[in-house]
Protein backbone atom coordinates (compact mmCIF):
# COMPACT_ATOMS: atom_id res chain seq x y z
CA UNK A 1 0.00 0.00 0.00
CA UNK A 2 1.03 3.51 -0.65
CA UNK A 3 1.55 5.88 2.21
CA UNK A 4 -0.97 8.74 2.46
CA UNK A 5 1.94 11.17 2.84
CA UNK A 6 3.47 10.02 -0.44
CA UNK A 7 0.16 10.36 -2.29
CA UNK A 8 -0.41 13.81 -0.77
CA UNK A 9 3.15 14.80 -1.75
CA UNK A 10 2.60 13.75 -5.36
CA UNK A 11 -0.70 15.63 -5.49
CA UNK A 12 0.90 18.77 -4.02
CA UNK A 13 3.78 18.61 -6.50
CA UNK A 14 1.30 18.20 -9.36
CA UNK A 15 -0.79 21.17 -8.20
CA UNK A 16 2.29 23.36 -7.71
CA UNK A 17 3.55 22.41 -11.17
CA UNK A 18 0.22 23.30 -12.77
CA UNK A 19 0.13 26.58 -10.87
CA UNK A 20 3.69 27.48 -11.87
CA UNK A 21 2.94 26.64 -15.50
CA UNK A 22 -0.19 28.78 -15.47
CA UNK A 23 1.57 31.75 -13.90
CA UNK A 24 4.46 31.42 -16.34
CA UNK A 25 2.17 31.23 -19.36
CA UNK A 26 0.16 34.23 -18.17
CA UNK A 27 3.32 36.25 -17.55
CA UNK A 28 4.71 35.57 -21.00
CA UNK A 29 1.39 36.33 -22.71
CA UNK A 30 0.99 39.58 -20.74
CA UNK A 31 4.55 40.63 -21.59
CA UNK A 32 4.01 39.95 -25.30
CA UNK A 33 0.73 41.87 -25.27
CA UNK A 34 2.29 44.87 -23.50
CA UNK A 35 5.19 44.87 -25.93
CA UNK A 36 2.87 44.64 -28.94
CA UNK A 37 0.62 47.45 -27.73
CA UNK A 38 3.30 49.93 -26.64
CA UNK A 39 2.35 52.03 -29.63
CA UNK A 40 -0.10 51.67 -32.47
CA UNK A 41 2.78 51.25 -34.91
CA UNK A 42 4.26 48.35 -32.97
CA UNK A 43 0.81 46.77 -32.67
CA UNK A 44 0.26 47.03 -36.41
CA UNK A 45 3.67 45.54 -37.12
CA UNK A 46 3.09 42.79 -34.58
CA UNK A 47 -0.24 41.85 -36.15
CA UNK A 48 1.13 41.96 -39.71
CA UNK A 49 4.03 39.71 -38.71
CA UNK A 50 1.67 37.37 -36.92
CA UNK A 51 -0.62 37.20 -39.95
CA UNK A 52 2.32 36.60 -42.30
CA UNK A 53 3.67 33.85 -40.06
CA UNK A 54 0.31 32.11 -39.60
CA UNK A 55 -0.43 32.22 -43.32
CA UNK A 56 3.16 31.37 -44.24
CA UNK A 57 3.34 34.30 -46.67
CA UNK A 58 6.27 34.59 -49.03
CA UNK A 59 8.00 37.93 -49.66
CA UNK A 60 5.76 38.91 -52.57
CA UNK A 61 2.62 38.11 -50.57
CA UNK A 62 3.95 39.99 -47.53
CA UNK A 63 4.60 43.06 -49.69
CA UNK A 64 1.06 42.83 -51.08
CA UNK A 65 -0.32 42.51 -47.54
CA UNK A 66 1.61 45.62 -46.50
CA UNK A 67 0.24 47.50 -49.54
CA UNK A 68 -3.35 46.52 -48.73
CA UNK A 69 -2.95 47.59 -45.12
CA UNK A 70 -1.30 50.87 -46.10
CA UNK A 71 -4.13 51.71 -48.55
CA UNK A 72 -6.75 50.86 -45.94
CA UNK A 73 -5.33 53.26 -43.38
CA UNK A 74 -6.61 56.45 -45.00
CA UNK A 75 -10.10 54.96 -45.41
CA UNK A 76 -10.14 53.87 -41.76
CA UNK A 77 -8.88 57.29 -40.65
CA UNK A 78 -11.75 58.95 -42.55
CA UNK A 79 -14.35 56.70 -40.91
CA UNK A 80 -12.86 57.34 -37.48
CA UNK A 81 -13.04 61.09 -38.02
CA UNK A 82 -16.72 60.78 -38.94
CA UNK A 83 -17.70 58.76 -35.88
CA UNK A 84 -15.20 60.20 -33.37
CA UNK A 85 -17.54 62.87 -31.95
CA UNK A 86 -20.27 60.31 -31.27
CA UNK A 87 -17.80 57.85 -29.74
CA UNK A 88 -16.27 60.60 -27.60
CA UNK A 89 -19.73 61.50 -26.28
CA UNK A 90 -20.43 57.87 -25.33
CA UNK A 91 -17.05 57.54 -23.61
CA UNK A 92 -17.55 60.83 -21.79
CA UNK A 93 -20.99 59.82 -20.51
CA UNK A 94 -19.72 56.43 -19.36
CA UNK A 95 -16.69 58.00 -17.66
CA UNK A 96 -18.90 60.49 -15.81
CA UNK A 97 -21.23 57.73 -14.67
CA UNK A 98 -18.37 55.51 -13.50
CA UNK A 99 -16.67 58.40 -11.68
CA UNK A 100 -19.90 58.97 -9.79
CA UNK A 101 -19.59 55.76 -7.79
CA UNK A 102 -15.82 55.61 -7.32
CA UNK A 103 -13.98 56.52 -4.12
CA UNK A 104 -11.44 59.39 -4.36
CA UNK A 105 -8.42 57.09 -4.71
CA UNK A 106 -10.23 55.09 -7.39
CA UNK A 107 -11.22 58.27 -9.22
CA UNK A 108 -7.59 59.35 -9.41
CA UNK A 109 -6.57 55.98 -10.86
CA UNK A 110 -9.55 56.03 -13.24
CA UNK A 111 -8.53 59.48 -14.52
CA UNK A 112 -5.03 58.13 -15.19
CA UNK A 113 -6.57 55.23 -17.13
CA UNK A 114 -8.68 57.64 -19.17
CA UNK A 115 -5.66 59.81 -19.99
CA UNK A 116 -3.64 56.75 -21.02
CA UNK A 117 -6.46 55.63 -23.34
CA UNK A 118 -6.74 59.10 -24.85
CA UNK A 119 -2.98 59.26 -25.48
CA UNK A 120 -3.09 55.86 -27.14
CA UNK A 121 -6.02 56.85 -29.35
CA UNK A 122 -4.35 60.12 -30.37
CA UNK A 123 -1.17 58.23 -31.25
CA UNK A 124 -3.13 55.59 -33.09
CA UNK A 125 -5.02 58.12 -35.15
CA UNK A 126 -1.95 60.13 -36.06
CA UNK A 127 0.58 57.32 -36.39
CA UNK A 128 -1.18 54.21 -37.60
CA UNK A 129 -4.94 54.37 -37.98
CA UNK A 130 -5.10 50.97 -39.67
CA UNK A 131 -3.68 49.05 -36.73
CA UNK A 132 -7.03 47.53 -35.76
CA UNK A 133 -7.84 46.37 -39.31
CA UNK A 134 -5.74 43.25 -39.00
CA UNK A 135 -6.65 42.64 -35.37
CA UNK A 136 -10.28 41.89 -36.07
Amino acid sequence: MRSPKAVAGVIIVFILGALAGSVGTYSIAAWRFRRATESPRSFSQFMAQRMARRLNLDTVQRNKLDDVLRRSRSRIREIRREIAPRMDAVFHDAEEEISGFLRPVQKKRFEEMIQRRKRFLRARDSEDPGARLIAS
